[in-house]
Protein backbone atom coordinates (compact mmCIF):
# COMPACT_ATOMS: atom_id res chain seq x y z
CA UNK A 1 0.00 0.00 0.00
CA UNK A 2 1.30 3.26 -0.77
CA UNK A 3 0.12 5.63 2.25
CA UNK A 4 1.38 8.66 0.60
CA UNK A 5 -0.45 8.73 -2.66
CA UNK A 6 -3.57 7.62 -0.16
CA UNK A 7 -3.78 10.07 2.42
CA UNK A 8 -3.55 12.42 -0.22
CA UNK A 9 -6.13 11.24 -2.60
CA UNK A 10 -8.53 9.23 -0.84
CA UNK A 11 -11.21 10.76 1.44
CA UNK A 12 -11.42 8.28 4.59
CA UNK A 13 -14.37 7.96 6.82
CA UNK A 14 -14.06 9.56 10.40
CA UNK A 15 -14.96 7.14 13.34
CA UNK A 16 -14.04 8.29 16.98
CA UNK A 17 -12.43 11.12 15.80
CA UNK A 18 -10.03 8.88 13.67
CA UNK A 19 -9.74 8.79 10.25
CA UNK A 20 -10.16 5.25 8.37
CA UNK A 21 -9.82 4.57 5.15
CA UNK A 22 -11.39 2.02 3.36
CA UNK A 23 -9.72 2.11 0.54
CA UNK A 24 -5.77 2.39 -0.45
CA UNK A 25 -4.12 3.13 -3.54
CA UNK A 26 -1.43 0.32 -4.03
CA UNK A 27 1.99 0.03 -5.56
CA UNK A 28 2.07 -1.94 -8.41
CA UNK A 29 6.32 -1.65 -9.20
CA UNK A 30 6.38 -5.28 -7.33
CA UNK A 31 3.93 -6.93 -9.18
CA UNK A 32 5.75 -5.84 -12.69
CA UNK A 33 8.97 -6.89 -11.19
CA UNK A 34 7.62 -10.15 -10.13
CA UNK A 35 6.25 -10.52 -13.75
CA UNK A 36 9.38 -9.64 -15.64
CA UNK A 37 10.99 -11.86 -13.64
CA UNK A 38 8.73 -14.85 -14.72
CA UNK A 39 9.03 -13.72 -18.21
CA UNK A 40 13.03 -13.80 -17.94
CA UNK A 41 13.08 -17.20 -16.31
CA UNK A 42 10.43 -19.13 -18.53
CA UNK A 43 13.15 -18.04 -21.15
CA UNK A 44 15.76 -19.67 -19.24
CA UNK A 45 14.42 -22.79 -19.20
CA UNK A 46 13.28 -22.47 -22.45
CA UNK A 47 17.17 -22.06 -23.06
CA UNK A 48 18.08 -24.31 -20.87
CA UNK A 49 16.25 -27.07 -22.16
CA UNK A 50 17.01 -26.64 -25.68
CA UNK A 51 20.31 -26.31 -25.42
CA UNK A 52 21.10 -29.16 -23.03
CA UNK A 53 17.71 -30.89 -22.31
CA UNK A 54 18.19 -34.18 -24.66
CA UNK A 55 20.93 -34.89 -21.66
CA UNK A 56 18.08 -35.68 -19.36
CA UNK A 57 14.99 -35.70 -21.11
CA UNK A 58 13.08 -35.07 -24.81
CA UNK A 59 10.75 -32.38 -23.32
CA UNK A 60 10.49 -29.11 -24.27
CA UNK A 61 8.74 -26.52 -22.18
CA UNK A 62 6.31 -23.54 -24.32
CA UNK A 63 8.50 -20.81 -25.80
CA UNK A 64 8.74 -17.85 -23.84
CA UNK A 65 7.11 -14.70 -24.52
CA UNK A 66 10.38 -12.84 -24.30
CA UNK A 67 12.64 -12.25 -26.91
CA UNK A 68 16.19 -11.79 -25.30
CA UNK A 69 18.92 -10.63 -27.86
CA UNK A 70 22.58 -8.98 -27.35
CA UNK A 71 20.56 -5.16 -27.63
CA UNK A 72 17.81 -6.10 -24.86
CA UNK A 73 19.69 -8.08 -22.09
CA UNK A 74 21.28 -5.62 -20.35
CA UNK A 75 17.75 -4.20 -19.06
CA UNK A 76 16.35 -8.16 -18.04
CA UNK A 77 20.10 -8.14 -16.27
CA UNK A 78 18.96 -5.21 -14.26
CA UNK A 79 15.43 -6.31 -13.57
CA UNK A 80 17.60 -9.30 -11.79
CA UNK A 81 20.01 -7.39 -10.14
CA UNK A 82 17.94 -5.09 -8.50
CA UNK A 83 15.52 -8.00 -7.03
CA UNK A 84 19.29 -9.53 -6.24
CA UNK A 85 19.72 -6.38 -3.85
CA UNK A 86 16.40 -6.94 -1.98
CA UNK A 87 16.42 -10.66 -1.36
CA UNK A 88 18.41 -12.39 1.44
CA UNK A 89 16.73 -15.96 0.57
CA UNK A 90 20.01 -17.97 -0.75
CA UNK A 91 17.84 -20.10 -3.08
CA UNK A 92 16.30 -17.00 -4.84
CA UNK A 93 19.99 -15.82 -4.59
CA UNK A 94 21.09 -19.04 -6.24
CA UNK A 95 18.51 -18.70 -8.81
CA UNK A 96 18.98 -15.04 -9.93
CA UNK A 97 22.74 -15.77 -10.44
CA UNK A 98 22.18 -18.61 -12.53
CA UNK A 99 19.31 -16.36 -14.73
CA UNK A 100 22.19 -13.96 -14.70
CA UNK A 101 24.82 -16.08 -16.11
CA UNK A 102 22.60 -17.23 -18.72
CA UNK A 103 21.64 -13.56 -19.81
CA UNK A 104 25.09 -12.06 -19.76
CA UNK A 105 26.65 -15.31 -21.81
CA UNK A 106 23.58 -14.87 -24.52
CA UNK A 107 24.97 -14.34 -27.74
CA UNK A 108 22.81 -13.01 -30.66
CA UNK A 109 19.85 -14.98 -31.71
CA UNK A 110 20.79 -14.32 -35.49
CA UNK A 111 23.53 -16.77 -35.36
CA UNK A 112 21.46 -19.91 -35.84
CA UNK A 113 23.84 -22.15 -34.17
CA UNK A 114 24.64 -23.30 -30.83
CA UNK A 115 28.14 -24.95 -30.70
CA UNK A 116 29.41 -27.05 -27.91
CA UNK A 117 32.48 -26.98 -26.35
CA UNK A 118 35.14 -27.20 -23.34
CA UNK A 119 38.18 -25.58 -21.78
CA UNK A 120 39.38 -28.96 -20.23
CA UNK A 121 39.38 -31.11 -23.55
CA UNK A 122 42.59 -33.18 -22.21
CA UNK A 123 40.45 -34.75 -19.88
CA UNK A 124 38.19 -35.85 -23.01
CA UNK A 125 41.27 -37.06 -24.94
CA UNK A 126 42.00 -39.46 -21.80
CA UNK A 127 38.72 -40.82 -21.86
CA UNK A 128 38.81 -41.41 -25.43
CA UNK A 129 41.70 -43.09 -25.78
CA UNK A 130 40.80 -44.91 -22.90
CA UNK A 131 37.08 -45.54 -24.36
CA UNK A 132 38.86 -46.90 -27.70
CA UNK A 133 41.45 -48.88 -26.64
CA UNK A 134 40.92 -49.62 -22.87
CA UNK A 135 40.20 -52.61 -20.95
CA UNK A 136 37.72 -52.17 -18.11
CA UNK A 137 38.40 -51.18 -14.83
CA UNK A 138 37.94 -54.05 -12.92
CA UNK A 139 40.87 -55.32 -15.19
CA UNK A 140 43.28 -52.47 -15.56
CA UNK A 141 43.67 -52.77 -11.35
CA UNK A 142 46.19 -55.45 -11.43
CA UNK A 143 48.30 -52.76 -13.38
CA UNK A 144 48.50 -50.59 -10.64
CA UNK A 145 51.90 -50.35 -9.32
CA UNK A 146 51.59 -48.94 -5.11
CA UNK A 147 53.86 -47.68 -3.03
CA UNK A 148 53.42 -47.54 0.68
CA UNK A 149 54.23 -45.48 3.78
CA UNK A 150 54.94 -47.21 6.48
CA UNK A 151 55.33 -44.43 9.99
CA UNK A 152 57.06 -44.76 13.01
CA UNK A 153 53.47 -43.69 15.10
CA UNK A 154 51.51 -46.53 13.89
CA UNK A 155 51.27 -50.28 12.80
CA UNK A 156 48.80 -49.77 9.44
CA UNK A 157 50.52 -48.54 6.59
CA UNK A 158 49.41 -46.25 3.96
CA UNK A 159 48.79 -47.25 0.45
CA UNK A 160 49.49 -44.78 -2.67
CA UNK A 161 48.89 -46.16 -6.28
CA UNK A 162 50.21 -45.01 -9.64
CA UNK A 163 47.48 -45.38 -12.69
CA UNK A 164 47.90 -46.01 -15.89
CA UNK A 165 45.86 -43.77 -18.50
CA UNK A 166 44.63 -46.89 -20.46
CA UNK A 167 46.03 -50.69 -20.62
CA UNK A 168 45.25 -52.34 -24.23
CA UNK A 169 45.35 -55.73 -24.59
CA UNK A 170 43.59 -58.18 -27.66
CA UNK A 171 41.83 -61.32 -26.58
CA UNK A 172 43.25 -63.40 -29.37
CA UNK A 173 47.38 -62.69 -27.84
CA UNK A 174 46.54 -61.55 -24.13
CA UNK A 175 50.12 -62.35 -23.10
CA UNK A 176 51.24 -58.99 -24.79
CA UNK A 177 50.04 -55.56 -22.79
CA UNK A 178 50.16 -52.16 -24.57
CA UNK A 179 50.27 -49.93 -21.99
CA UNK A 180 49.30 -45.73 -23.52
CA UNK A 181 49.40 -42.73 -22.08
CA UNK A 182 46.84 -40.08 -23.55
CA UNK A 183 49.11 -36.73 -23.91
CA UNK A 184 46.90 -33.37 -25.19
CA UNK A 185 50.01 -32.08 -27.03
CA UNK A 186 49.80 -30.23 -29.73
CA UNK A 187 53.34 -31.47 -31.56
CA UNK A 188 55.43 -29.02 -33.23
CA UNK A 189 57.91 -30.66 -35.40
CA UNK A 190 61.23 -28.47 -34.05
CA UNK A 191 59.92 -27.64 -30.84
CA UNK A 192 60.34 -30.11 -27.61
CA UNK A 193 56.63 -29.92 -27.26
CA UNK A 194 56.53 -33.69 -25.93
CA UNK A 195 56.16 -35.31 -22.63
CA UNK A 196 58.75 -34.60 -19.88
CA UNK A 197 61.35 -36.58 -18.24
CA UNK A 198 58.83 -37.62 -15.50
CA UNK A 199 55.98 -39.18 -17.68
CA UNK A 200 58.72 -40.98 -19.70
CA UNK A 201 59.53 -42.51 -16.07
CA UNK A 202 56.56 -42.90 -15.04
CA UNK A 203 55.76 -45.20 -18.46
CA UNK A 204 58.54 -47.19 -17.65
CA UNK A 205 57.53 -47.93 -13.83
CA UNK A 206 54.38 -49.09 -15.31
CA UNK A 207 55.82 -51.71 -17.73
CA UNK A 208 58.18 -52.88 -15.30
CA UNK A 209 55.67 -53.63 -13.21
CA UNK A 210 53.28 -54.95 -15.94
CA UNK A 211 56.28 -57.05 -16.90
CA UNK A 212 56.08 -59.23 -13.06
CA UNK A 213 52.88 -60.33 -13.89
CA UNK A 214 53.43 -64.39 -14.61
CA UNK A 215 50.34 -64.24 -17.14
CA UNK A 216 52.13 -61.28 -19.18
CA UNK A 217 54.99 -61.84 -21.91
CA UNK A 218 55.72 -58.48 -23.27
CA UNK A 219 54.48 -54.98 -22.47
CA UNK A 220 54.81 -52.29 -24.87
CA UNK A 221 54.63 -48.39 -24.18
CA UNK A 222 53.44 -45.75 -25.99
CA UNK A 223 52.67 -41.70 -25.91
CA UNK A 224 48.89 -40.90 -27.65
CA UNK A 225 48.89 -37.61 -28.68
CA UNK A 226 46.46 -35.20 -31.26
CA UNK A 227 47.10 -34.09 -34.86
CA UNK A 228 45.26 -32.79 -37.26
CA UNK A 229 45.78 -35.65 -40.26
CA UNK A 230 43.96 -33.52 -42.58
CA UNK A 231 45.58 -30.67 -42.49
CA UNK A 232 49.08 -32.28 -41.46
CA UNK A 233 50.95 -28.97 -40.96
CA UNK A 234 53.94 -30.44 -40.36
CA UNK A 235 53.88 -32.55 -44.02
CA UNK A 236 54.43 -36.18 -42.16
CA UNK A 237 52.12 -38.05 -44.80
CA UNK A 238 49.56 -38.76 -43.05
CA UNK A 239 46.81 -39.07 -45.98
CA UNK A 240 44.50 -41.93 -45.46
CA UNK A 241 46.35 -42.67 -42.20
CA UNK A 242 45.24 -43.28 -38.65
CA UNK A 243 48.53 -42.79 -36.96
CA UNK A 244 51.83 -40.88 -37.49
CA UNK A 245 55.12 -42.10 -35.76
CA UNK A 246 57.19 -39.24 -34.53
CA UNK A 247 60.25 -41.25 -32.56
CA UNK A 248 60.88 -42.63 -28.90
CA UNK A 249 61.75 -41.89 -25.80
CA UNK A 250 63.80 -43.55 -23.18
CA UNK A 251 65.89 -42.79 -20.02
CA UNK A 252 69.28 -41.82 -20.43
CA UNK A 253 71.96 -44.38 -19.31
CA UNK A 254 69.29 -46.64 -17.73
CA UNK A 255 71.13 -49.66 -18.56
CA UNK A 256 67.55 -51.39 -19.51
CA UNK A 257 66.93 -52.79 -22.73
CA UNK A 258 63.09 -54.16 -22.59
CA UNK A 259 60.24 -53.34 -24.94
CA UNK A 260 58.77 -51.13 -22.41
CA UNK A 261 61.43 -49.20 -22.00
CA UNK A 262 61.34 -47.26 -25.23
CA UNK A 263 58.14 -45.38 -25.45
CA UNK A 264 56.95 -44.46 -28.84
CA UNK A 265 55.34 -41.02 -29.41
CA UNK A 266 52.36 -41.85 -31.81
CA UNK A 267 49.94 -38.87 -33.05
CA UNK A 268 46.37 -39.96 -33.67
CA UNK A 269 43.89 -38.51 -36.47
CA UNK A 270 42.20 -36.39 -33.77
CA UNK A 271 38.51 -35.71 -35.94
CA UNK A 272 38.74 -39.49 -37.07
CA UNK A 273 38.78 -41.11 -33.52
CA UNK A 274 36.10 -38.81 -32.44
CA UNK A 275 33.86 -39.50 -35.06
CA UNK A 276 34.22 -43.16 -34.57
CA UNK A 277 33.27 -42.47 -30.82
CA UNK A 278 35.28 -44.76 -29.87
CA UNK A 279 34.89 -47.71 -32.31
CA UNK A 280 37.89 -48.89 -33.85
CA UNK A 281 40.22 -51.41 -34.53
CA UNK A 282 42.96 -52.34 -31.70
CA UNK A 283 44.50 -54.75 -33.98
CA UNK A 284 45.65 -52.27 -35.78
CA UNK A 285 47.39 -49.99 -33.09
CA UNK A 286 48.96 -52.59 -31.75
CA UNK A 287 50.40 -53.79 -35.16
CA UNK A 288 51.72 -50.41 -35.21
CA UNK A 289 53.25 -50.49 -32.60
CA UNK A 290 54.73 -53.67 -32.31
CA UNK A 291 56.34 -52.70 -35.89
CA UNK A 292 57.61 -49.51 -34.66
CA UNK A 293 59.08 -51.33 -31.60
CA UNK A 294 61.33 -52.95 -32.83
CA UNK A 295 62.52 -51.45 -35.54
Amino acid sequence: MNWKRTIASVKPVIQNNSPVYTDFIIRDNKIRTDKQISLIHEWCVYEAFEKLGWLITDYIPRKPALRINDENKHTFVSVILKSLSLTFNDRNKQLFNAMISMLTQKKSEDLGTFFYGTTHFHTVWEKLIDLAYGIPENEKREFFPSAEWRFIFSDTPKTNSLYPDTIMRLYEDSKVVYILDAKYYSFMRNKANVPAASDVSKQVIYGAYAAQNPSIDTVFNAFMMPYDFECDPYNLDTKGKEYAYIGYAMLVNSGRNKPYDKVLGILVDTKWLMEREGRVSKTKLAQFIRYHSIT
